[in-house]
């Protein structure tokens, strides 16, 4: 029989600090996608509030509470990183464990944004929450969560090539500050 063992999105990729721009893998974590019922998203955010202290989140947003987050991934959809389900959760919504479909990479430093800006379609310079764009040629869903730090989530099967190409943008940034 084999044994199969649980191996990380980034196994053999270490954190690189690129001029001003750090670029690693973010912990493992408890990744829930959740959907509420039509019509239920009142009820879902009053039943999250009351179990987790954070509600469903607007189009484009992110509620937050201590580590927990829950992140606006598309119409009536939501991941919820940071706390798994419990089976005491009785909540009007579709609830899916997507913690191994799905990696993520932490972007942070003074140039961030600006390194996030030359592989990405949309101003993260003026993004306050999340939005679903692409990196490069990848599906993402992009979250900022500091002043000048950002998670960005990628299908596990893309993770390596999220990693080169936000670490690409970040080296040729870094040279052409060098240059000037």
């Amino acid at each position: 029989m084999v044994n199969l063992k649980t191996a990380s999105a980034f196994q053999d990729v270490d954190a690189k600090q690129i001029g001003t721009v750090t670029v690693c893998p973010a912990d493992e974590r408890v990744l829930t996608l959740i959907a509420p019922l039509p019509g239920q998203t009142p009820a879902l955010t009053e039943a999250m509030e009351g179990a987790l202290g954070l509600g469903f989140p607007e189009p484009g947003g992110v509620t937050r509470a201590g580590d927990i987050r829950c992140v606006w991934m598309g119409r009536d959809q939501a991941v919820l990183i940071g706390s798994a389900p419990l089976a005491e959760w009785q909540w009007p919504a579709l609830i899916s464990d997507q913690s191994d479909g799905w990696a993520v990479l932490k972007v942070s430093g003074p140039e961030a944004a600006e390194v996030l800006a030359r592989s990405m379609p949309i101003n993260v310079r003026a993004m306050e929450g999340a939005a679903r764009t692409q990196c490069g040629h990848i599906p993402i869903s992009v979250s900022r969560i500091g002043p000048e730090n950002y998670e960005i989530m990628c299908f596990r099967s893309m993770a390596h090539s999220l990693f080169r190409e936000i670490a690409h943008s970040a080296a040729l940034l870094a040279a052409r500050r060098e240059l000037s």
